[in-house]
């Protein structure tokens, strides 16, 4: 699956912003929509960068904005550099999700020299194809079209860099200013939004997956610096505990919240359908229906059948099992642990558990591929990945 030496020359972030802005460039100017008009347009905590209104939402401020003071700032700088013109905030959505692509790149690249040493060579190339679907892939476009869901992508692109900097730390000479920085990185993420909760346990299961071979050596190696990044939880408790998200969250009945997790497991294979097959897309998924475990057994079977394959992955083939893993803990907080009422789906919640199924699925047809010769997979790999990239950018 390598790539023609002319694009790699070109550099990855120059690739990656060109056809980013190729992609989105058609919707930069499209309206404010939905939660756009209470989070930005009526929203009288980002009129101005100081004092920082942004940083102590009014009372009754939007469930979006709430307890996420880094999400509020860059709506702060937006509303200054432009005031309401949509053009800037999309823009700004848009910049972020390219550089998520980049981190993206770079984390495949850099992990794939040590998971898989035969695919040193052929790193970069994969790395850029991983990068490239998932910067076309249709599941990313409502983040970027709908501009209040920046909270997903800047709370990615905290959980990217974090794990970027964590990676970097085990191999630097420099592993104090890598873990600082990714420790900063955490708690940013978790002033941007909640599903950043999972990010200390996923980067203690990268070590132990990738560098350390076991958690025990894993705590050993960098006991303090994953103490460092489980204390980061508590600038997300300080912010919900100061500014709660309200009554659709968290603070139900019992049985609504067996109700929403029963509603849960057909998402999951919604989202597992749409990262394969994404047509139709649904903007408003609705509320969580009445359901009984009936109505959704072959959902629960699935769904448990593939999070037992990744749980033993873990143990058997650490890489794809982190990959697994990925998925489903990034999801968990929205779409298992926290019921939220107002919205049983969402296809943005699928944005950062996206990736790895693409680094799977990349790096699995490539060593396919592979056992019929390195040109073969050169040849058919990288047609396969341009062919990907063309039509789901054209879905897209």
């Amino acid at each position: 699956m390598a790539l023609g030496p002319w694009v790699l020359s070109l550099g990855p972030a120059v690739v990656l912003a060109l056809i980013g802005l190729g992609l989105y460039a058609n919707a930069l100017t499209s309206p404010f929509i939905y939660d756009d008009i209470p989070a930005i347009v009526d929203n009288p905590d980002i009129r101005q960068l100081w004092p920082p209104d942004w940083l102590r939402p009014h009372a009754g401020a939007h469930a979006a904005v709430n307890s996420r003071p880094v999400v509020s700032l860059s709506l702060s700088l937006n509303y200054a550099w432009s005031g309401l013109a949509p053009r800037s905030y999309r823009v700004f959505n848009l910049a972020i999700h390219i550089l998520n692509a980049l981190l993206v790149y770079g984390l495949v690249k850099r992990t794939l020299r040590s998971w898989r040493p035969e695919l040193t060579a052929a790193a970069p190339s994969l790395g850029l194809v991983c990068a490239a679907l998932w910067l076309v892939h249709p599941l990313a476009s409502q983040c970027i079209n709908y501009a209040i869901q920046r909270t997903e992508l800047l709370m990615a692109f905290f959980y990217l860099l974090a794990l970027y900097a964590s990676m970097r730390g085990a191999d630097s000479g420099h592993s104090r200013a890598w873990h600082g920085a990714a420790v900063f990185a955490c708690a940013l993420g978790m002033a941007s939004k909640e599903v950043m909760v999972t990010a200390p346990l996923m980067l203690l299961l990268y070590n132990r997956a990738f560098c350390a071979g076991s958690f025990v050596r894993a705590w050993r190696q960098r006991g303090l610096f994953y103490t460092g990044l489980a204390g980061t939880w508590a600038v997300l408790a300080a912010l919900l505990w100061t500014n709660p998200h309200g009554n659709t969250v968290g603070s139900v009945s019992s049985a609504e919240a067996w109700n929403y997790a029963l509603n849960q497991f057909g998402m999951i294979v919604q989202y597992l359908k749409l990262s394969f097959w994404p047509h139709p897309l649904v903007l408003d998924y609705g509320f969580p229906q009445p359901l009984g475990f009936s109505d959704v057994s072959s959902s629960v079977a699935l769904v448990v059948a593939l999070v037992a394959v990744a749980v033993f992955a873990v143990f058997r083939w650490p890489g794809c099992g982190f990959l697994g893993a990925w998925f489903f803990v990034v999801l968990a907080p929205t779409t298992s642990i926290v019921p939220l009422l107002n919205e049983v789906g969402a296809e943005r919640r699928v944005y950062l558990s996206l990736a790895a199924l693409i680094v799977l699925v990349v790096v699995g047809v490539y060593q396919f591929l592979s056992r019929r010769g390195e040109r073969t997979a050169s040849i058919a790999g990288g047609s396969i990945a341009l062919g990907a990239v063309l039509l789901l950018g054209y879905t897209t």
